[in-house]
């Protein structure tokens, strides 16, 4: 999803154990996994850069009653960015399946 997206990205949930500096600072093998991981390349970031993610995200959390956009099912949900699709919507299963994904931990 659009991490700076203006509905989504207070309910973006953040691994504050791994600060965007180059370094795998949590040893969970993927480097600056602060905001979610990006599957298609290989980074910590999960980005859209297609929009479908953005959509999904949106209908599941969107922030309500703030005068912009649309409303989510659940307003105060936490969500994760990770990036399955390129930039032309393609993806694969068992490339979302073998991939390291980040692990939502308490922070």
């Amino acid at each position: 999803m659009q991490t700076n997206h203006p509905d989504l990205k207070k309910n973006l949930w953040e691994n504050t154990k791994d600060p965007s500096n180059g370094r795998d600072d949590d040893n969970n093998g993927v480097i600056d996994d602060r905001l979610g991981g990006d599957l298609v390349d290989g980074k910590g970031s999960g980005d859209d850069k297609h929009g479908h993610g953005t959509h999904v995200a949106g209908i599941i959390g969107a922030r309500g009653n703030n005068d912009r956009g649309i409303s989510g099912l659940c307003w105060s949900t936490k969500t994760v960015a990770v990036r399955v699709l390129n930039a032309d919507g393609h993806g694969t299963w068992s490339g979302e399946i073998a991939a390291p994904v980040p692990a939502p931990r308490e922070s």
